[in-house]
């Protein structure tokens, strides 16, 4: 099945509009906490029911209202409240961070989906390279120059004749195919150089307006001399600006009444009223020539066999030296073959009467140097499991050498399965695409497009999202929008791109530059991780109330602690620790684990097994350490015990003590759950190393914990709020009380660090699975199948 695209804008409604993983992971999460709860709840009233379960303070009333209450009591306990506020901070701070890494968040939710990304298919001019190209090189009628200077500054630099060597103060400025071939360019050029002036140093530099491939034109012309206004003593009568299908910029100049272009320049024939110009890709140009300008200045026929010559020998060499190469043909018109300004005459039918029949004049080739640290962000993504894809509209030869450079292309890939001429992609014409099996098998291995269209983007981001890959697409043109709206992560670009291609994406590069796309990644990565050590953190919290409640109900102890409680627990004193998981710096090895699957659940199953646990591990500690308190206080631990002291107490003051009691072992038991939540959110910071492994990188961590600890001594210290509100009295435990609170930490932290060896295994067992995947093109589709076929128990939930 072939089809096509036209590449406008009117494909964009029609592209799909995805949920990212997070999203529908939450969602999942959610669905399956509350019917779990509901489940839960209804088992422990039923139970409650069966065994008559009584209110300790008031002990008369039915045991049908006392288990409504405990099933509220379990609901608080088991819905984890907090994660969507924590996810929603987590990612807003995200957004906010990324902003220093020169990124730009327009969605949200994109900010985890970089953490998933598994290819980057990136521009090459102003992404990788930092689109401030200067001319090095010349060729026109036969030979070859060099050409000095760097930067836009014009007054430095000069044009020397390669091979040669020139006499002191001399060079090759005023050879007629150098000043002819500038000129032309320059008449085929709507790009300025201006001086501007830095307002807080006051120092002035040369910067261009316009388009970067023609910048090094206005700067060589202006090196050879010719002067600032040249082009306005030129009328231009027609332009036909550059497209993807034309390949070429063309312009249409008066030249009336002049014998030559330019002083010193190429000899116009007699009568020649205006003057073509041809300037784009040399392949495109050249074979629409059927004459050269020689050195001389004489024009001789082009046979085939000098095209074939130059191609090889002029065009592949520059391309193989990693140049953008151009190439500029002119043509004198006498009488024009048509009404060049008439708007009754299409701009296809007016350039289809001029491009052929032109006269070879030179070439012209730049070089765009590569932005600092590409090169070492590439091989860090290499080493993320993420391919990085170059999708460029240069000369295939000029791509492999670039992609080469910075190490897209490896010394050990072959050219032939690595890099391809997007003419590949559609051999039967523009419109007519490859099917999809055959253009999933060229993605699949290719690493360099070449002589891309936009329309070729968005096909290439199609298919490498049928592979089931995330894939992180950039541009910076209106016709831009279709790819960066398919893709999973639109990345625009700041400084070039328009505002419809900002309006496509999801994140811009306000300085354009790659780099910026693999921090951003490694933060999307670390945000996510945040996020897993958070919702893991508050899980095994609610799982632990949950065991401790059901646990007190099915022994018939009283209950250790009230809704309000609860509530007071997960959102005062749990949520600041919480949020300060979620700003977690990541982990030093975050870009050596390859890309988690898009539909990797967002708690996999061996965090699920942490959880649980961590969960019991609490539970069993928060329980003895209730227990001994209720023996300490009170000498009994069952509620039948505590009913029944009640009922041979004949004084209200006796009746008030044993409440009192019972109110201090709750405070007991409170206190040294705080303490367990404080120290585990410490644990919690690393599934797999020591607490001690960069303990104080987090300095939100420290804050967080500090206001836990004051909203806890808050709420069993300051009197009526603790003891009328809350129902703990932390002023009464003693010295005893506050002194065994301190066993649950301790207790804690050894036993949750010794559970970490468990879930070690499992994760290292994870990700070797993962990254077998990863080497064997496994997609996230057949992820499933893959886990049951080597048994993995803890690969998801």
């Amino acid at each position: 099945m072939s089809h096509g695209q036209s590449g406008g804008c009117a494909c964009l409604p029609s592209s799909a509009e995805n949920k990212t993983p997070l999203q529908e992971n939450i969602g999942s999460l959610g669905a399956r906490i509350g019917v779990l709860a509901i489940l839960i709840c209804g088992v422990v009233f039923l139970i409650g029911l069966l065994i008559k379960t009584k209110d300790p303070e008031y002990p008369d009333n039915p045991s049908w209202i006392y288990m409504i209450l405990i099933a509220v009591t379990l609901a608080v306990a088991a819905i984890p409240e907090g994660i969507p506020l924590c996810v929603t901070i987590s990612l807003a701070i995200g957004c906010q961070e990324m902003v220093a890494k020169n990124v730009q968040v327009r969605k949200i939710a994109a900010v985890e989906t970089l953490g998933s990304a598994s290819v980057i298919c990136s521009d090459k001019t102003g992404t990788l390279t930092e689109g401030k190209m200067t001319m090095t090189k010349m060729w026109s009628g036969g030979l070859e120059y060099n050409v000095t200077g760097q930067g836009f500054d014009p007054t430095k630099g000069a044009v020397f004749r390669a091979g040669v060597v020139a006499a002191p103060g001399s060079n090759s400025n005023r050879e007629l195919g150098v000043r002819s071939t500038l000129l032309a360019a320059l008449l085929c050029c709507d790009t300025q150089l201006f001086l501007e002036e830095d307002p807080s140093t006051g120092e002035r530099t040369w910067q261009y307006r316009g388009n970067s491939s023609e910048a090094p034109i206005v700067v060589a012309a202006r090196k050879v001399g010719l002067p600032e206004d040249i082009v306005s003593q030129y009328r231009r009568i027609l332009t036909i600006p550059f497209s993807s299908s034309r390949k070429m910029m063309l312009t249409v100049t008066e030249v009336a009444g002049r014998s030559q272009l330019c002083e010193g320049g190429m000899a116009l024939p007699p009568m020649t009223s205006s003057f073509t110009v041809c300037k784009g890709a040399p392949n495109w140009i050249i074979q629409n020539c059927s004459s050269i300008l020689r050195a001389d200045g004489s024009i001789d026929p082009l046979s085939e066999a000098e095209k074939l010559q130059i191609n090889t020998q002029v065009v592949d060499a520059y391309s193989d030296l990693a140049l953008r190469v151009l190439a500029v043909a002119v043509g004198c018109i006498q009488q024009p073959p048509l009404d060049l300004e008439s708007e009754d005459i299409s701009v296809d039918q007016k350039f289809e009467a001029l491009k052929s029949g032109l006269t070879l004049c030179g070439m012209v080739a730049s070089m765009d140097p590569d932005r600092e640290g590409v090169q070492e962000s590439v091989l860090a993504a290499r080493g993320a499991g993420i391919r990085v894809v170059m999708i460029t509209g240069d000369y295939l030869k000029t791509a492999i050498a670039i992609a080469r450079r910075v190490d897209i292309l490896q010394d050990h890939d072959s050219l032939t399965d690595s890099a391809v001429d997007c003419n590949m992609l559609r051999p039967a014409g523009d419109d007519q695409y490859l099917c999809d099996e055959k253009i999933d098998d060229m993605t699949s291995r290719v690493r360099v497009f070449a002589r891309a269209k936009p329309a070729d983007k968005l096909e290439i981001v199609k298919s490498l999202q049928r592979q089931g890959l995330v894939c992180a697409m950039t541009g910076d043109g209106v016709n831009d929008a279709p790819a960066l709206h398919e893709a999973r992560i639109g990345v625009a670009m700041g400084l070039q791109g328009t505002e419809v291609a900002k309006g496509a994406a999801e994140m811009v590069l306000t300085d354009d530059n790659f780099t910026s796309i693999v921090k951003a990644v490694e933060k999307g990565r670390a945000i996510y991780a945040g996020i897993q050590k958070f919702v893991a953190f508050i899980m095994s919290v609610h799982i632990a109330e949950v065991i401790q409640i059901f646990f007190c109900v099915v022994v018939s102890m009283p209950l250790m602690r009230t809704p309000l409680q609860i509530l007071f627990l997960i959102l005062v004193t749990d949520l600041p620790p919480s949020i300060a998981l979620g700003m977690e710096p990541g982990e030093r090895n975050i870009l050596e684990q390859p890309p988690r699957p898009k539909e990797e659940p967002i708690v996999l199953g061996w965090m699920w097994i942490s959880i649980c646990l961590n969960g019991l591990i609490l539970s069993v500690v928060i329980i003895g350490v209730y227990v001994v308190s209720l023996q300490h206080y009170l000498g009994v631990v069952f509620l039948s015990d505590i009913l029944e002291k009640k009922k041979g107490t004949p004084s209200e003051a006796e009746i008030h003590d044993i409440d009192m009691n019972l109110s201090k072992a709750r405070t007991v038991a409170f206190i040294s759950l705080v303490f367990c939540e404080n120290v585990r959110a410490y644990i919690c910071r690393s599934f797999s190393e020591p607490v001690w492994v960069d303990l104080c990188t987090n300095s939100v961590m420290q804050r967080a914990v500090l206001m836990a600890q004051v909203a806890m001594l808050c709420a069993v210290l300051i009197p009526f709020f603790s003891t009328d509100i809350l129902g703990l009295d932390g002023l009464h435990i003693g010295w005893w009380g506050w002194l065994f609170s301190l066993v649950g930490p301790a207790a804690t932290l050894v036993l949750c660090e010794l559970s970490k060896l468990l879930t070690k295994w499992q994760m290292k067992r994870y990700q070797r699975q993962l990254q077998l995947m990863s080497d064997e093109g496994v997609s996230d589709g057949e992820v499933d199948s893959y886990e049951d076929s080597t048994d993995s128990d803890f690969g998801r939930s």
